[in-house]
């Protein structure tokens, strides 16, 4: 017989103690794989990277303060003193909107003094894969908004892409 009336294997080994064994070795060998197997490092590099941003239908007001904001540094509104790099760049075009007309027709009309502007900026930040980083390690994703400020100007604007 291979379990006897005591419940012991061989009549050597209770079955309960194989059970604690078996469990105790497993936990061991998780908690072994958990914690000592490779971490891999994450490479980071600093260097300069680039970036664009959209901002919408802003007034004329806005588009000359953007223009006095040229060569200066940008900061993200939400995150006292986290720096979003230099303007490097802008190109204004007139601000449209879908109307719809009498007939039911829809078009695309020019708003009155009202300018859609790409920024481009240049950041000395962090890099580390695929994914760009400011200086103080706030990620900068594509379709995300920022509000932004610099000496002259206040946008709030969403970022279209970042290159090196």
């Amino acid at each position: 017989m291979i379990i006897d009336k005591n419940g012991r294997l061989f009549g050597k080994i209770s079955i309960v103690d194989i059970i604690v064994i078996v469990a105790a070795v497993l936990v061991f060998a998780g908690v072994y794989v958990r914690f000592s197997g490779d971490q891999g490092k994450a490479i980071v590099q600093n260097d300069t990277f680039y970036y664009t941003m959209e901002i919408e239908n802003v007034r004329r007001s806005t588009l000359d303060a953007i223009n006095n904001s040229v060569d200066t540094n940008f900061y993200n509104i939400l995150k006292t003193g986290d720096d979003m790099g230099t303007l490097i760049n802008y190109d204004a075009k007139p601000a449209t909107k879908l109307i719809e007309k009498a007939d039911g027709t829809a078009v695309n009309a020019i708003v009155p003094d009202n300018y859609n502007i790409t920024l481009t900026f240049e950041i000395q930040g962090k890099i580390n894969g695929n994914s760009y980083f400011t200086s103080s390690n706030n990620k900068i994703n594509v379709n995300s908004t920022y509000g932004i400020k610099s000496k002259y100007s206040a946008v709030e604007g969403v970022v279209t892409s970042i290159y090196k």
